[in-house]
């Protein structure tokens, strides 16, 4: 009996995830369903932000709230639906986002 080969049957997909915020990119480590882990969080007040997510280089965005913003040594973080409905994407399309490469905690967008 032949095996299939296990390298013609394995994917791994190319996942990519930022934070928008203010027209910075902050990388994502873990995204949940009112949460998500910042890999290298920066001081921000509470806002209206957009959450950008590649997988193989098709991009999705939505429009997410952050209720008690973000803080320098707090990586996890509170995400909420913005004001006045559902977060909804917002953008989709087939390229892949400006990432935050080598360790930088935000990119000007």
């Amino acid at each position: 009996m032949n095996a299939p080969q296990a390298d013609s049957l394995s994917h791994s997909a190319d996942v990519r995830i930022h934070l928008h915020v203010n027209g910075y990119a902050l990388a994502v480590s873990q995204l949940g369903p009112q949460f998500l882990v910042l890999r290298n969080p920066v001081d921000h007040p509470p806002c209206d932000a957009e959450i950008a997510m590649s997988i193989d280089g098709q991009e999705s965005r939505w429009a997410v709230h952050l209720p008690n913003g973000v803080q320098v040594g707090r990586r996890k973080i509170a995400v909420s639906h913005p004001a006045g409905g559902q977060a909804t994407p917002l953008r989709q399309c087939g390229h892949d986002p400006k990432a935050v490469e080598n360790g930088q905690s935000a990119l000007p967008i």
